[in-house]
């Protein structure tokens, strides 16, 4: 995973990154790890 190109989708996708992080936490999977999954996926 290159952690510059993380950096700048979340930069530049900051509502689906919250979107990814609010399904997470209605799941019960608030992890780092399981949140950056989800963003890399999408």
């Amino acid at each position: 995973m290159n952690r510059e190109r993380l950096q700048a989708d979340l930069d530049m996708g900051q509502e689906q990154y919250v979107a990814a992080w609010r399904e997470l936490h209605r799941f019960g999977y608030v992890s780092s790890a399981e949140l950056r999954r989800l963003v890399v996926e999408r």
